[in-house]
């Protein structure tokens, strides 16, 4: 079962995926076909309540963490942005309320 059947209201975009063993998501041909999508997608997630970013260091949600109004204090300095949510894994998403 997906998360869109598992959670009602869940809204979605389509992404262009290369076929395996073709390249990263955005060295393909067919990259710039999906541009506009993802401007959409990077400007919606400012809006969200909860940002799960991962790699916590994820460069596509960097001005969603920066410029989503926090709903907890906001952190010291924009370095905290990309904190694990367990430090002592770094592979943890980074949780931002």
């Amino acid at each position: 079962m997906t998360l869109v059947e598992r959670v009602p209201g869940v809204i979605w975009r389509s992404k262009l995926f290369c076929k395996p063993g073709e390249g990263e998501l955005h060295r393909s041909r067919d990259a710039s076909l999906g541009r506009d999508d993802a401007l959409v997608e990077l400007l919606l997630l400012a809006e969200c309540d909860a940002l799960i970013r991962y790699p916590p260091g994820s460069f596509f949600s960097f001005y969603a963490a920066v410029m989503k109004p926090p709903r907890v204090p906001p952190p010291d300095t924009v370095y905290d942005l990309q904190r694990p949510c367990d430090p002592g894994d770094m592979f943890a998403p980074a949780l931002l309320l």
